[in-house]
């Protein structure tokens, strides 16, 4: 299985045409799929592009 591409959040709000806030906001409701880069107390937050199509396709 190939890797599922990561999109920053300004990427995927671009996808999506809305704002970044709006991206945490689906992030937070568990509508975009995330993975964690790096360890820490703060790790950078990458959107799974496959979840992105989803949302797209499906609403």
């Amino acid at each position: 299985m190939a890797a599922d591409k990561l999109l920053t959040v300004p990427q995927t709000a671009e996808l999506l045409a809305c704002s970044r806030w709006h991206v945490y906001a689906m992030i937070s409701a568990g509508k975009l799929k995330t993975r964690p880069i790096g360890l820490g107390a703060r790790p950078i937050t990458r959107v799974l592009r496959s979840s992105v199509d989803a949302f797209i396709r499906n609403g």
